[in-house]
């Protein structure tokens, strides 16, 4: 009895591997336009362009980083973010060091660095490395979730 229990179950485990992925996650949208979608917030917010980023979003859109108590929704939580970042950490720039990118969905490890002056040192700079989960669909960024360890950021600008 056991061992028609484990084949089954192996026949059962080989058809769910050999299965095709479902796409339908998908779409509406294709890789290309994801990619191209990502890219340019990379190179608005290296721009420090606010109102750049701002447009790749949807009206909708979700958006939530750690120290975040609930996910933001809508444009004027985006506007004020990207400020507030250009504002309080002067020449902070993203590398992006890995994109992943299948329809709609998109990963991207990068790393931010910055100038962070103070008085003692002013040269300090810093670094945090960053992973965001982005979905694009239409054109215009609807979620965009991004992943740091806060502790190795509070590090990073005592500097």
């Amino acid at each position: 009895m056991k061992t028609k229990v484990k084949a089954i179950s192996a026949l059962i485990a080989m058809a769910l591997f050999t299965l095709p992925p479902d796409r339908n996650v998908f779409a509406g949208s294709n890789s290309e336009e994801t990619r191209a979608v990502i890219l340019a917030l990379f190179e608005a917010f290296n721009d420090h362009d606010v109102e750049a980023l701002v447009a790749l979003y949807s009206a909708d859109a979700v958006t939530r980083s750690p120290g975040d108590i609930e996910a933001s929704v809508g444009l004027e939580p985006i506007r004020e973010t990207y400020a507030g970042h250009f504002d309080n950490i002067p020449g902070v720039h993203d590398a992006v060091t890995n994109i992943v990118v299948e329809g709609a969905q998109g990963s991207v490890e990068f790393v931010a660095s910055w100038n962070q002056p103070t008085e003692g040192d002013p040269d300090a700079r810093g670094t945090l490395r960053i992973a965001s989960f982005i979905t694009v669909k239409n054109g215009k960024i609807v979620r965009d979730i991004s992943y740091f360890d806060r502790v190795e950021m509070t590090q990073n600008m005592q500097l």
